[in-house]
């Protein structure tokens, strides 16, 4: 009996021991297998990164220059029609009362006075001005925005024994266009018998490029004679790619700059005026510009003076 119920003990603990090694084998293949499931996922969908790649620091972005943004074209002037959104004017007499200036008389001359304003890129980043039936011209200051747009600013004052004018321009450049805020004012002198005025715009205009080859060169060798109908006969050699000439005039006992007086195909003018022959007969005379016109209504950069005086 003894030894009957020892066999049988040792059966259990047999039997006992192969069903642990069992299970214990079965967990083994179970853990293998769950594994190389696993790796056969990641082998074929393998993830990204996604930590984007640090910066290199102590190299910043170059900034773009004023020539990249304007495209690489060097010249512009602002197109026609401008898109008016705020026009004031008044002028102010002698005893301080105001009076408002028509808007389309504002508009009007606004237009006329910018439209053909020559805008010139040099040295890649500044920008200068050429005014019609003026010689000098006006240095701009520019700013680069971070949107990719340009701001050109200028202030001209303009002293005469007239009167005094001031002129501010800031204009912002973007996508081939411009968005201006445009002030003019102007201060009589005492003895003078004209009113005190100020004109404040704010209009957007389309930016029209144009090619050296639209730009004119100055016409030369100015000239004039008095002939015997009490005209002034002015005369000068023509200018490369000019298709016209505008005439100016500027009386010193009048005028605070040049007058625009015609436009002519040819490289003659006569001036019948009585204005003109009174006031070349005296000791300040009178002065003619000369401007050649290409075949975009632009001016040349610097026109033709032709002082007029008596001997």
């Amino acid at each position: 009996m003894i030894i009957r119920k020892t066999q049988r003990g040792h059966y259990a603990i047999r039997f006992f021991a192969r069903i642990c090694i069992a299970i214990v084998f079965l967990a083994i293949i179970a853990g293998c297998g769950s594994a190389s499931q696993n790796t056969s996922v990641a082998t074929v969908v393998p993830t990204k990164p996604t930590i984007a790649p640090a910066k290199p620091t102590g190299q910043p972005s170059p900034s773009p220059t004023v020539q990249s943004i304007l495209q690489g074209k060097s010249n512009f002037v602002l197109d026609t029609p401008f898109n008016f959104s705020n026009v004031n004017g008044t002028t102010t007499d002698n005893s301080g009362v105001p009076t408002p200036i028509a808007q389309n008389t504002v508009e009007s001359g606004i237009t006329s006075e910018l439209q053909h304003r020559l805008f010139v890129v040099t040295n890649g980043s500044d920008i200068q001005i050429y005014s019609q039936g003026s010689t000098t011209p006006i240095k701009a200051q520019v700013t680069q925005g971070t949107d990719g747009s340009v701001d050109v600013s200028y202030t001209q004052v303009s002293n005469t024994a007239q009167g005094s004018t001031n002129i501010s321009f800031d204009g912002i450049m973007l996508n081939d266009q411009i968005f201006v805020h445009y002030q003019q004012s102007y201060t009589p002198t005492i003895t003078s018998s004209e009113m005190q005025s100020i004109v404040t715009v704010a209009f957007s205009a389309k930016v029209q490029w144009v090619t050296p080859s639209q730009i004119p060169t100055s016409p030369a060798n100015g000239r004039f004679q008095f002939t015997s109908a009490s005209a002034v006969a002015l005369a000068w050699d023509a200018g490369k790619n000019a298709v016209a000439y505008d005439v100016y005039r500027q009386i010193p006992s009048q005028d605070q700059s040049f007058k625009f007086v015609a436009t002519v195909k040819n490289t003659t003018y006569t001036d019948t005026s009585a204005d003109a022959w009174q006031n070349a007969h005296t000791s300040t005379g009178i002065t003619y510009g000369i401007f050649a016109v290409g075949p975009t209504r632009v001016e040349n950069p610097s026109g033709l003076p032709i002082p007029v005086a008596t001997p």
